[in-house]
């Protein structure tokens, strides 16, 4: 395997004429677009960004699928910037790569995206806002494709990690600065009230909510944990640690139910595969590292508090009582929910095999709101996609979910250092599959390109272990 970060057998793409066609082709248009700015600028921007280093193409993938905020309607469609972001790295991807990985895993998504358009076409109320949503899962999909594809070597498999692991902690700290800013002078960016809870602010950072911001930043915990516990390419332990706690802490500013239990399935699936560490061991770790961060909030409550009860305990008894609230279906969202899915189901049986249009629950049913009600949304993964595609839509998903994240034999006594890399990233995915069964954010590109790099941490493992077995 290469140690450099130029893929094997990569063409020269792309090199100086290619640049040259590229940029004569982005002013010819830039041209006939004058009268759409955002187009031709969207459409030079892209071209920049074919032309720049993978390092940092991926670099900014991996941001712009945190930061989603933003958005412009570009010919009648809503396009963000990490969807432009994705057709270029894909792109780039396919076009100078000679040989893409393509096995059983990358075969179930393209079936469970080809049925998802087709029963869009066949049973949709709106096929056109169906297939709208069916090209979302698409740009998922090709986000993981390249993702997968152009991770080809150790030094490019630990430059992403890093990189997806630096954009989940600055959306970590946009999140905890955003509800200190509010609590302190009332500012409301990168926060959300919550009616449940008297108006407390929930964090949501660059996110479009804090269900999405707390499961993004339970999967960085899960993965900054196993890295501290193991022996690594990727990060020091101390880095590691700095990383846990940090997450840990905008998780609980998240108030995100369905991410706290995500994170604890993760972290007893840790304490099942970490190998080499006891429980105690990990048990006795936290503990030491939960007294000292603990001090630490309150030394900093102390400080922006002073001689008050007030937003310090305020925040203390919220986080107390939605952590109480953990299980219970009967009031608020968890009603809301329960509602939503049992409503679902009872649609189901009119096509239950594949299903009645992807993201058409919405088409047929309004979220129960009291003034101006909106399009409802399914907010469960397996819910919705049974909805969306039927019986096999669902299995498809969940056939390629379980080949990305399930902690296999295999990898589990893996020893080399990268195995450590694909265990930690494994038990990420872990988080997602289970935190999205409450806070799906299947149509956003995030948690693709985090499952692509997933994937790609996998294939490296078990090739460095086969040539490790190779070698004894």
């Amino acid at each position: 395997m290469p140690a450099s970060g130029a893929l094997p057998g990569e063409r020269l793409l792309p090199g100086p004429f290619s640049a040259l066609v590229w940029a004569s082709l982005a002013a010819g248009l830039g041209l006939l677009s004058a009268g759409a700015p955002f187009a031709a600028a969207g459409l030079t921007a892209a071209v920049v960004l074919f032309l720049v280093p993978w390092p940092v193409l991926f670099a900014i993938l991996a941001f712009a699928s945190i930061f989603q905020g933003s958005s412009t309607i570009v010919a009648g469609l809503t396009v963000r910037p990490d969807e432009l972001v994705v057709a270029v790295f894909a792109a780039r991807a396919f076009l100078s790569t000679e040989r893409v990985r393509f096995g059983r895993t990358e075969w179930l998504l393209v079936a469970f995206v080809a049925v998802q358009a087709a029963t869009s076409l066949l049973h949709a109320e709106d096929v056109r806002a169906s297939l709208q949503a069916t090209a979302l899962l698409s740009v998922g999909a090709l986000a993981y494709l390249a993702v997968e594809a152009t991770v080809t070597t150790r030094r490019r498999l630990v430059f992403a990690t890093r990189a997806l692991l630096a954009a989940i902690t600055l959306a970590a700290a946009a999140g905890l600065i955003a509800v200190v800013s509010h609590l302190v002078v009332g500012t409301l960016r990168g926060v959300t009230l919550l009616p449940e809870l008297g108006g407390f602010p929930a964090a949501t950072g660059f996110a479009f909510e804090h269900n999405i911001f707390g499961s993004t930043v339970a999967a960085g915990a899960i993965v900054f944990l196993a890295l501290w516990l193991e022996r690594n390419p990727v990060l020091s332990r101390r880095s590691s640690a700095m990383g846990f706690w940090l997450c840990m802490a905008a998780l609980a500013a998240s108030l995100t139910r369905g991410a706290w239990i995500g994170f604890a399935c993760g972290f007893v699936v840790l304490l099942l595969v970490s190998r080499g560490k006891p429980m105690a061991v990990v048990a006795r770790r936290l503990a030491v590292q939960a007294l000292a961060v603990g001090a630490a909030f309150a030394v900093v409550a102390v400080v922006l508090f002073p001689g008050a009860s007030g937003a310090g305990s305020l925040a203390a008894s919220t986080i107390k009582q939605q952590a109480g609230r953990i299980l219970d279906l009967e009031t608020y969202t968890g009603a809301t929910r329960l509602l939503e899915w049992k409503i679902a189901l009872a649609d189901v049986p009119a096509s239950p095999l594949f299903g009645l249009g992807t993201n058409s629950y919405g088409q047929r049913h309004l979220e129960p709101t009291v003034a101006d009600p909106e399009p409802a949304y399914l907010g469960n993964w397996a819910i919705r996609t049974l909805y969306d595609s039927g019986i096999v839509g669902l299995a498809l998903l969940s056939a390629f979910l379980a080949s990305v994240v399930w902690p296999v034999r295999g990898l589990r006594r893996a020893r080399g250092d990268l195995a450590s890399v694909a265990r930690a990233l494994t038990l990420g995915g872990v988080v997602l599959a289970v935190s999205y069964l409450a806070t799906d954010a299947f149509l956003l590109a995030w948690p693709w390109v985090f499952l692509g790099l997933t994937r790609a941490s996998r294939a490296f493992a078990q090739e460095q272990e086969m040539s490790s077995v190779s070698a004894e």
